[in-house]
């Protein structure tokens, strides 16, 4: 879903309607090696919450196509159908997400900006801990996990971050965030999510 189809006319908003009535998400493959240790790492640096990770294919629908071609995501709330899901909810019930979800603000974020953003959450810690191995490895576990998700296909892939609190599996305190990525090319999305409480 890279370049769009400008002969396709916008779908009107029956066929989006209609798009959200299907299953669009669908698990995908589990976090590999990188990621998890990401993930290990800041479980153990926010120990009073902790780190969730999901990857999702999403159809290969023309209604979509149009839609994520532009990268015109708000305007179908993707970010939000994704976090309410059925995949996701049975993937990460610990979630506790809420049959409706309050407006959430996203805001982009870069995809070249993503491992530092990772690495800096490792840095900063939770409420009583932080990562122990220095900012080099820091940096150097947030560039694994990158490479391991999308490669070098940086322009492949869209990046967005809040520190909404959507579920009630979040302290709604400082530690609180949540990266979405999508990936046109392969069709993917991932979410990471993070919390913690004093």
């Amino acid at each position: 879903m890279l370049d769009p189809d400008y002969q396709q006319e916008r779908p009107d908003p029956a066929a989006v309607e209609a798009l959200w009535r299907r299953p669009v998400f669908t698990l995908a493959e589990p976090a590999g090696p990188a990621v998890e240790a990401l993930l290990g790492a800041l479980d153990a640096a926010h120990v009073n919450g902790g780190a969730g990770f999901a990857r999702f294919e999403f159809a290969d629908d023309p209604c979509l196509r149009w839609f994520v071609s532009r990268n015109r995501f708000d305007e179908i709330a993707f970010k939000e159908h994704l976090l309410t899901s059925g995949a996701l909810r049975a993937h990460l019930p610990g979630l506790e997400i809420p049959a409706a979800l309050e407006p959430v603000k996203w805001e982009w974020w870069s995809s070249y900006l993503l491992a530092g953003d990772w690495a800096r959450s490792l840095m900063q810690g939770g409420a009583y801990g932080k990562f122990q191995e220095g900012a080099r490895k820091a940096i150097e576990t947030g560039e694994k996990a990158c490479a391991e998700l999308f490669g070098d296909r940086h322009e492949e892939v869209m990046v967005f971050r809040t520190g909404a609190a959507w579920s009630g599996w979040f302290y709604n305190v400082a530690w609180d965030m949540t990266w979405v990525g999508i990936d046109k090319r392969e069709r993917k999305a991932w979410l990471l999510c993070l919390t913690d409480t004093d």
